[in-house]
């Protein structure tokens, strides 16, 4: 019994590959290229563009308040939030706008000119189609349906940059606004691509190596760059990380996600 325990510990069954290695494999995307590694010292001062899509919309007119405009009130009369004097008004911002007042925590940013809000923009496109309303917003082409790419790829493709990472989503899939030839990373967190802990982890790694790196081939490289940012981003996560300035993450999936951002950035990669 002895020996029958050690050989199951130390041998790789088709059903632990299976179980560990191509769940983790799929869950990176080998469709996409993904970014190589690069998360050594880099030069400091990158500009970071964080987007934040809220799918389920949002009111806009209640979220910044237009109360300077007496059509705002008697035009949704039990909706709208009153002025800054009344109680429970918006938060003042400039005499005629105004932030919801749950959105007191964002007063700070305003004050200090580090915020900025562009008011009553969106899509041309009148389609009633939330999830075609969605599409456009990712993909920058409204009324054009089966872009190929979203904006924010294309936009990476259209410029340089020092890193060979340059986007990154912290989702469980690439989404449409990074769809693209860029090379881009989805992960629902840093840690999420698992090979197996212990033997099952160092077993399944030699497996892929001696099934797929060194090929020569696209699926051969993409592997290769698979397992280099696996690495990577596994470093990092073992790593752990202590928010500064202030700064206090919700325990919530965005809090987390906002979190996980400021980390890759104060790494460098």
């Amino acid at each position: 019994m002895k020996n029958k325990r050690s050989r199951s510990q130390n041998t790789l069954t088709r059903r632990r590959f299976l179980r560990h290695g191509m769940a983790g494999m799929v869950a990176t995307g080998l469709g996409t290229r993904l970014f190589l590694r690069e998360a050594a010292a880099a030069p400091t001062g990158k500009r970071l563009l964080v987007c934040l899509f809220q799918r389920g919309a949002v009111d806009g007119l209640n979220m910044v308040v237009p109360f300077g405009d007496p059509n705002y009130g008697s035009t949704r009369p039990d909706i709208a939030i009153g002025a800054p004097s009344q109680a429970d008004g918006a938060l003042n911002l400039d005499g005629f706008f105004g932030l919801h007042p749950a959105m007191e925590s964002l007063m700070p940013a305003w004050s200090d000119r580090s915020l900025a809000i562009i008011h009553a923009c969106g899509s041309p496109d009148p389609t009633r189609s939330h999830f075609d309303a969605q599409d456009y917003m990712e993909t920058g082409t409204p009324g054009v349906k089966g872009s190929p790419d979203g904006w924010l790829n294309r936009h990476l493709q259209s410029t340089s940059g020092d890193a060979d990472l340059r986007g990154i989503a912290v989702t469980n899939t690439t989404p449409r606004i990074l769809a693209g030839e860029a090379a881009s990373y989805a992960a629902s967190t840093l840690t999420s691509l698992d090979l197996g802990r212990g033997t099952d982890g160092t077993l399944v790694r030699q497996a892929i190596d001696e099934m797929y790196v060194g090929r020569g081939d696209l699926l051969g490289t993409t592997v290769g760059e698979t397992l280099a940012n696996y690495e990577i981003f596994t470093e990092l996560g073992a790593q752990g990380y202590a928010p500064q300035n202030g700064a206090a993450y919700p325990n919530s999936s965005l809090g987390r996600s906002l979190q996980e951002i400021a980390q890759v950035r104060r790494a460098d990669i």
